[in-house]
């Protein structure tokens, strides 16, 4: 049985370009244009039939919703679906699609709120970690992220939850590719808009995840996921698929990727990978030693000198070392540095004093001890600071 669709503000709704895009990668095919007011789509079907499409282009005419109704009439009698698959289709037809599927016990139909809000932050967290790694790949990234990452992020949508378990899904918004066709192996390789770079990037970086915590597991070594780290594998992205495994860490859940049909991918890109309880503490792991190890670039230390020492031959030509007690990953840690002598002079004073300062550099970390290197812009702050 075919669900008709009836609510006037779904038409009302719907964005005529979602609906060009739809048209144009399924078969139909643009035959005349009246301005921009509505265009004429045509399709052949298999029995010879010609249907036609008046599509309105503007949705501040009167009759848009009556018009659009129409179309999806059109669309079901050519297509022989339902109105609503259609709909769906052509909501979906410009995205790529990111499903999350939470394996839940057969006896229930619900999920725990708990590992409900649990599962849509660390799903947020995994497309932050894909889009960092779009943009640079690392071990870890720190607080402070790139801007093309963050404002990927932002641009994301929910969709409407799924049937299977428990699944929700993410959006994706990809530009329709406008150029030239090229061979389609080719496309992750040529200038992909960021958009479908980072959905590449979370698809490779979750197999490598997955074969890094086979391989780890195997040697007891963190060497697999050192070398997964090119491929999009992070403390970030471990850390968030720790995160799907619910609260407990015991739920199997599934990551599977639908791409956009207006910028077709690669057969080769991974379409679905399936994590099962025992590789998360892998993960956990993973994302511990990276965390550990990870430098910090331009990091800003604020805190007290706590203690001054002139080295005979310092780790630095023309530097003094001292130690600042500051804020470092949410607590109070001890930070040794090295600074030019006239800075050194002013970290004098402010130790006296017992001045708050403040200095920028490449935080790095060994066992329990904290270095920021390369320390530069040293200042006394005062108290209105």
């Amino acid at each position: 049985m075919r669900t008709t669709i009836r609510d006037q503000g779904t038409f009302e709704g719907l964005q005529p370009l979602d609906v060009v895009r739809y048209l144009r990668v399924n078969g139909w095919r643009e035959e005349s244009q009246n301005g921009d007011r509505a265009s004429t789509w045509l399709r052949q079907t298999s029995t010879d039939d010609e249907h036609e499409i008046l599509l309105p282009l503007q949705r501040s005419l009167g009759d848009y919703a009556l018009r659009m109704a129409d179309v999806f009439r059109t669309l079901e009698l050519a297509e022989e679906r339902s109105q609503t698959e259609i709909l769906q289709d052509v909501l979906t037809a410009g995205s790529d699609i990111i499903r999350v599927r939470l394996f839940t016990d057969r006896s229930q139909t619900t999920l725990p709120i708990e590992d409900a809000v649990l599962a849509t932050n660390k799903a947020k967290e995994m497309m932050l970690a894909a889009a960092c790694a779009a943009v640079e790949p690392r071990q870890y990234y720190h607080a402070r992220k790139f801007d093309d990452a963050t404002n990927y992020v932002r641009r994301l949508r929910f969709g409407q939850s799924e049937a299977g378990s428990y699944v929700f899904t993410i959006h994706s918004r990809v530009p329709p590719a406008l150029q030239l066709p090229v061979p389609v192996e080719l496309e992750d390789d040529l200038d992909a808009p960021f958009e479908r770079k980072v959905t590449y990037t979370l698809a490779s970086g979750l197999e490598a995840a997955y074969r890094a915590a086979n391989r780890a597991a195997a040697i007891g070594d963190i060497a697999p996921f050192e070398d997964a780290v090119q491929h999009g594998v992070s403390a970030n992205l471990c850390d968030a698929l720790v995160g799907l495994g619910g609260t407990d860490g015991t739920s199997t859940f599934e990551i599977s990727l639908s791409f956009s049909p207006s910028r077709q991918a690669p057969s080769s890109v991974p379409r679905s990978i399936q994590f099962s309880p025992d590789v998360l503490p892998l993960f956990e792991e993973a994302t511990r030693v990276f965390k550990h190890k990870s430098p910090q670039d331009d990091f800003e230390l604020e805190g007290v000198v706590v203690q001054m020492k002139q080295e005979d031959e310092p780790s630095e030509p023309d530097s003094r070392a001292i130690q600042i007690t500051g804020s470092v990953e949410g607590k109070m840690r001890k930070v040794e540095l090295s600074l030019p002598e006239e800075d050194f002079d002013r970290a004098v004073e402010a130790f006296k004093a017992r001045s708050t300062v403040r200095v920028h550099g490449k935080l790095t970390r060994t066992g329990n001890r904290f270095v920021l290197r390369n320390a530069r812009s040293f200042e006394v702050l005062s108290e209105d600071d």
